[in-house]
């Protein structure tokens, strides 16, 4: 008897971690407002800038400044 009390118990643990598990993965993910995507969106532009701005003030100083691979960097990094 005592075992079977053990079994029900375990098995209501499982059941209830199993339902708890089911629960959590039906819940909608948290959506950001528009103003945080916008503030995200300038933050990538302003930084993006800042990279573009660096990466050229480097190539200047580099042995390739005016040279095709210059151009073709410069070009790698517009696209970017």
């Amino acid at each position: 008897m005592r075992r079977l009390r053990t079994i029900v118990a375990v098995a209501a643990v499982f059941a209830l971690a199993s339902a708890s598990t089911v629960v959590a993965a039906q819940q909608r993910p948290t959506r950001s407002s528009d103003q945080q995507v916008e503030n995200l969106l300038n933050r990538i532009d302003k930084r993006t800038n800042t990279f573009r701005s660096s990466f050229n003030r480097a190539i200047d100083r580099n042995p390739i400044n005016g040279s095709r691979e210059e151009d073709q960097i410069n070009q790698s990094v517009k696209d970017f």
